[in-house]
């Protein structure tokens, strides 16, 4: 008989579904509903039944996501309420628990309406046909958004990382190329997953760990990947509502191009999109592919709109089209973008516009744009801060095929002084004033002392103390007019010294080996007298004209070999190696070619080496020092350390 707790029969072809008092269901088959009998006595006892309300479906709860000032609450009830997901078990939804990549496809699956793949089986072993992400990973690898680890293998449950997730997230929104190339710098420009981090960034989906990295290799946490979803979606109408309610205006203040600073004042004004934001920063760029873009801060200014200043020399002393792009970061930790302005034309013709490259050894490389057609010859003068030198260092300009006068001036002389200035003028009569001026700094370059026993007597505490050097050449030895090696006999003084007062020092062997077989002698004889001492420059081989009979008409390719075997015995005793010689002397008494790969110091007392393939240049031999003797010490500029 039909149990007295029956409430309904659902009728069907031959079978009946009870539902009880708590609201289960169960199918019954042995309830035959075609029996008039039962069917007419379950229809009397309905009539005197109360009716009853089914109860009304609870709203999904996570007992780890109870606290609404969490940064991912909204996330995380928005992605439940919609089904994206239901979290780890029935109240808990794991906010801190890493994603895997099994997880978030499922989620963009589910976001997409559960599209069923085309494929029927699956080509990956690790994802079966009872696997609850089955359909989202077929799906996924079908739409171009993921990809197998291997041919054959998917790893569903592997951890996914930041970069991943962001990716992912980018190939399912349809891989938009409009991104704004961030200044995260771990994020390079040609990774993998670089533009997809440029459109989350620009499109607010992601700020990053903070202004200056994104984080790519950390792993992605649930809340994290429905933090994105979130944003990516349900608040990417109310954002583009928000730019096009009340852009901010943008305009160019006069740039001001007088020839000596090539600047632009952007300026952005008006909007709540400016007012009502945290911070506003401008994006500016002139190539298409954004390699040489920029962010700026825009402070605010007194009439509430915000302004920055742009510097040519930032974009190579571009001046032409520029691409802009303001985004704000709201109170709410958002960053959203507020305009982009396209074909901002930076187009005033500088007139005598100058600026310098520094190109290493003391020198500077000077551009000159927009000077007067007419002209027929320009240079640069080179002055300190009175600028009332008689005879300043001259560089004479030459003009290029591109319009722009260039020249190459000698700033080391003003290295202590840390800047100088550069003078444009002209010869021409009616250009005699100077065109125009600017300031630029002169890098510090090392310099080192070489001392032999000429020197005599050195107070190396004083010279220490001057701050003058970075470091010493000591004169370890030589071999003599008759034939015989020797020892310089100040080394042990000079170098116990630099060795306890922390001077960083090198050695220098004075050779005038005939044969090779001599100049593995030198090398074993230099060995021996520095083995007490730590060096932390080269080891110098000094070849010049000696007084020993036959070095001077020594075979310029028998004396490149001894040299050879001085420099490679001494590397095998572990030392870095150079060669201290004239450029004449390398250059004719040598074969440069056999020699051109070693550390090379040119003496050259009455202005640069002739040529300019030396790493040090031994300006001056009669340097005054404190704590040596007057006007006897070389000095080098150290360009190769």
């Amino acid at each position: 008989m039909i149990p007295a707790m029956i409430l309904m029969l659902t009728l069907a072809l031959g079978t009946g579904s009870i539902v009880y008092a708590d609201g289960t269901e169960s199918a019954d088959p042995e309830v035959v509903l075609d029996s008039p009998q039962i069917i007419e006595a379950e229809m009397s006892l309905e009539k005197n039944r109360p009716k009853v309300t089914p109860p009304e479906e609870e709203p999904v709860s996570f007992i780890d996501v109870s606290d609404e000032s969490l940064w991912y609450y909204r996330p995380v009830y928005w992605a439940a309420d919609r089904d994206l997901t239901t979290g780890i078990e029935a109240d808990l939804f794991g906010p801190m628990e890493a994603c895997t990549r099994a997880q978030i496809l499922t989620f963009l699956w589910r976001a997409a309406g559960e599209p069923a793949p085309d494929s029927e089986e699956s080509v990956f072993s690790d994802v079966g046909e009872d696997d609850y992400y089955r359909d989202a990973v077929l799906w996924a690898v079908e739409q171009g958004i993921a990809q197998g680890m291997s041919h054959d293998t998917f790893q569903p449950e592997k951890i996914c990382t930041r970069a991943q997730c962001v990716t992912f997230l980018w190939r399912y929104s349809g891989s938009p190329d409009d991104g704004i190339r961030s200044d995260f710098a771990d994020v390079p420009a040609d990774s993998y997953f670089a533009p997809a981090v440029f459109w989350a960034l620009d499109s607010g989906i992601t700020n990053g760990m903070n202004r200056k990295a994104f984080a790519p290799e950390s792993t992605c946490n649930r809340a994290q990947v429905m933090t994105f979803l979130y944003r990516a979606s349900a608040e990417r109408l109310e954002k583009e509502e928000l730019r096009k309610k009340d852009r901010p205006q943008i305009e160019w203040a006069d740039p001001d191009i007088d020839g000596t600073t090539g600047r632009m004042v952007l300026r952005a004004e008006g909007g709540s999109g400016v007012s009502g934001t945290e911070e506003v920063r401008a994006a500016v760029w002139t190539k298409d592919d954004q390699s040489d873009l920029r962010w700026f801060v825009m402070e605010p200014v007194s009439d509430g709109g915000y302004e920055t200043v742009i510097d040519a020399e930032t974009f190579g002393h571009h001046f032409g089209t520029y691409q802009i792009s303001l985004s704000g970061l709201m109170d709410s930790g958002d960053r959203i973008r507020l305009v982009h302005l396209e074909d901002a034309v930076f187009e005033t013709e500088p007139e005598y516009y100058v600026y310098a490259e520094n190109v290493g050894k003391g020198m500077v490389s000077v551009n000159i744009l927009g000077a007067d057609e007419t002209l027929s010859s320009l240079s640069v003068e080179v002055r300190g801060e009175e600028r009332d030198e008689e005879n300043p260092i001259v560089s004479v300009a030459e003009k290029t095929e591109d319009g722009i006068w260039r020249a190459v001036a000698d700033v080391i002389s003003f290295m202590e002084q840390g800047y100088c200035y550069l003078d444009v003028r002209s010869s021409d009569e009616e250009h005699t004033d100077v065109l125009n001026s600017i300031r630029v700094p002169v890098e510090k370059i090392k310099r080192v002392i070489d001392v032999s026993h000429h020197q005599g007597n050195i107070d190396w505490q004083t010279v220490k103390q001057t701050g003058m050097f970075e470091g010493a050449i000591i004169r370890c030895g030589y071999r003599g007019s008759r034939g015989g090696c020797g020892r310089d006999s100040r080394f042990q003084a000079n170098a116990s010294a630099c060795q306890k007062l922390g001077i960083p020092m090198g050695v220098y062997w004075f050779t005038s080996a005939l044969t090779v077989s001599e100049a593995l002698q030198e090398a074993d004889y230099c060995a021996k007298l520095i083995a007490p001492y730590h060096l932390s420059l080269p080891v110098f081989l000094d070849t010049e004209w000696g007084a020993r009979k036959g070095l001077n008409t020594l075979d310029p390719a028998i004396r490149t070999q001894c040299l050879l075997a001085f420099l490679n015995r001494m590397e095998e005793y572990g030392y870095e190696t150079g060669i201290y010689a004239s450029t004449d002397w390398i250059h004719y008494y040598l074969d440069y070619e056999e020699l051109s790969s070693w550390f090379y110091w040119a003496p050259s007392w009455k202005g640069r080496p002739a040529a300019d393939d030396y790493q040090a240049w031994q300006y001056t031999s009669t340097a005054m020092v404190p704590g040596i003797r007057e006007n006897t010490t070389d000095v080098s500029y150290w360009f190769g350390w």
